[in-house]
């Protein structure tokens, strides 16, 4: 009989706690429209604050932008032309040195360092002559 008493009694309080929940939720409809106008304003202040903003940055990157094709780089340092025209006449040879300068740089061989790079090209051309030399065997089997 004392589990009936707190049952009635929790079932009441419960009852009781719904019914006043359900009494404040329910709000005049003016309550909602001065809530949506209010929503509605702050939004609208957000988005026309925001658009400025904007407009501003992209106005100062194009100014920077601008500026800096305006404006020359640091100029480079000039040679004087004396330096340059006596370091031509230093390096002024003949066409034959030159020409077995050239020569004996391409009888020297390839440096030590290059020498795996020689041995892939001459494999890749020794791979290139075989292909095309089994090609024209099988164009002349097939040729009849």
């Amino acid at each position: 009989m004392a589990d009936d008493l707190n049952t009635k009694d929790i079932q009441q309080a419960l009852e009781g706690w719904r019914d006043s929940a359900a009494d404040r939720a329910e709000r005049p409809d003016w309550f909602f429209a001065r809530q949506h106008a209010r929503v509605m304003s702050e939004i609208n202040a957000r988005r026309s604050n925001g658009v400025p903003r904007l407009a501003w940055a992209g106005i100062a990157a194009t100014v920077a932008v601008a500026a800096s094709l305006m404006f020359p780089g640091p100029s480079q340092k000039q040679v004087e032309p004396q330096l340059q025209t006596q370091a031509r006449q230093e390096i002024q040879i003949s066409d034959h040195d030159l020409m077995l300068a050239v020569e004996r740089t391409l009888n020297a061989g390839t440096p030590s360092s290059l020498e795996p790079a020689s041995l892939l090209a001459d494999e890749m051309n020794q791979a290139l002559v075989t292909q095309t030399g089994s090609k024209k065997i099988k164009e002349s089997k097939y040729e009849n």
